[in-house]
């Protein structure tokens, strides 16, 4: 073996080797955090996935906007907040507006836009989200309330 392919072997071992010093690693992160530490090379936790009876609670987001000429509009989430990506509109909602929540004016004011606009201009009174858990069984599509709902209602 020439001194060329004994330094391109020695290149592969330690490159080996030390991949499978970063998995560990990482492997060791994952068990020991409460939270999934990112980017890390592991299989996902399936917690959401349904139990062995085919139920799974999933929480479900009703949106519905007041307006001055007494009608009333269901908005979903990705509609009322279109200026955040897809994935973050729900993540907002709850965070903002969730469990009691204080706004400020501004925040107040840029939501009646957002709840006008969905109204095609009327003028809006009120908004309202409604959190409700259900317990959806797979194998019918069809899901129960469980407990009791979070409501928040926004004056406008």
């Amino acid at each position: 073996m020439s001194k060329k392919d004994e330094r391109c072997a020695t290149v592969k071992i330690i490159g080996v080797a030390a991949l499978m010093l970063v998995l560990a690693s990482q492997g060791i992160l994952d068990f020991r955090s409460d939270t999934e530490a990112f980017p890390t090379v592991s299989m996902p936790s399936f917690e959401g996935a349904p139990d062995t009876t085919g139920h799974r609670t999933v929480e479900k987001l009703t949106i519905v906007a007041r307006y001055a000429d007494g009608t009333a509009r269901e908005a979903d989430a990705e509609t009322l907040f279109e200026q955040f990506h897809y994935s973050s509109a729900r993540f907002s909602i709850d965070h903002l507006l969730k469990n009691d929540p204080i706004l400020d004016a501004g925040t107040i004011d840029w939501l009646r836009r957002q709840v006008a606009r969905v109204g095609d201009g009327a003028e809006p009174t009120s908004v309202t989200f409604t959190w409700q858990d259900f317990d959806l069984d797979i194998t019918s599509a069809r899901g129960n309330p469980v407990g009791q709902p979070t409501i928040t209602t926004v004056g406008l």
